[in-house]
């Protein structure tokens, strides 16, 4: 009898008893938190990935950042999906905390007796063991509230996992088209170079007119600043596709050179958009 009693004992101890293991915020563990992960640690985790919308691809930056990488990768590293998921965390811990009792307790007691008669006196023990089962009354609700809570940061995250993925797809496809913009420019400016040292030649020779070099030296100097706009809007479109990645601006990166720009040929209406929302939403 005495043995049951005894286990538990021993079992509710167990049971209630929990570790801590501080986790300081220090220069070198935020370092370690945003730093990009290597090429290995990045397949490993996109080949891992949950989503009822985003599929895991296969992860391999040799040949370039294709633009389902880019979406995985923005998923994998950007600052803002992390801080989300850390909150996620902390949902779990408190649905965790929630279920938790209160400890038992446990008390002895000794006493012997001293001074006067002591004759056919014995010393005296007793154990006490207390639990406040009070908490019991309220544990499944406050674990039921803890748990919707838990499932809808989940859900938000999972959209805010959907709007970043496809944030980064279109960042992507704006650096492409700055680029073919920023060679567009450049090729206009060098034929306007070209064509301006022409005119010069033909001014000096004197069969073409002052006017006429006056317009085509305006067209060249409207193509410079063109062009430097259109580069300017190319670093733009980068440090935006960085932002979005969760990578640092000075890391270089190259696109797969493959990647075609979509063409809508059919939009849809927007009846047909709406049609059956509510059992294709997450």
């Amino acid at each position: 009898m005495y043995r049951y009693v005894l286990v538990c004992i021993v079992s509710v101890f167990i049971v209630s008893c929990a570790t801590y293991r501080p986790m300081p915020i220090t220069d070198e563990s935020l370092k370690n938190t945003l730093s990009v992960p290597s090429e290995k640690e990045i397949r490993i985790k996109a080949s891992k990935i949950h989503h009822p919308i985003l599929k895991p691809v296969s992860f391999n930056l040799k040949d370039g950042l294709s633009v389902d990488e880019a979406s995985i990768l923005a998923v994998i590293q950007n600052p803002i999906l992390k801080a989300e998921r850390d909150r996620r965390n902390i949902a779990y811990a408190e649905l965790i905390q929630a279920g938790i009792l209160p400890n038992p307790e446990i008390s002895y007691s000794f006493e012997t007796p001293v001074g006067g008669n002591t004759e056919e006196k014995v010393n005296a023990y007793g154990i006490d063991l207390n639990w406040e089962i009070t908490s019991l009354i309220t544990r499944g609700a406050r674990r039921s509230s803890y748990k919707f809570k838990a499932r809808s940061i989940d859900l938000d995250i999972t959209w805010k996992e959907w709007q970043v993925a496809e944030a980064a797809k279109l960042a992507v496809y704006r650096v492409i088209i700055s680029e073919k913009k920023f060679f567009l420019r450049k090729k206009i400016w060098l034929l306007y170079k070209r064509l301006l040292s022409e005119v010069e030649k033909g001014v000096k020779l004197g069969i073409i007119t002052k006017s006429e070099l006056f317009s085509v030296r305006q067209k060249f100097h409207d193509a410079r600043a063109e062009l430097i706009q259109s580069k300017a809007d190319l670093r733009d479109s980068w440090l935006d596709l960085k932002r979005i990645l969760g990578v640092p601006a000075n890391m270089d990166l190259v696109l797969e050179k493959r990647i075609k720009l979509m063409k809508v040929k059919n939009i849809p209406k927007p009846q047909e958009l709406i049609n059956g929302l509510e059992k294709r939403r997450l």
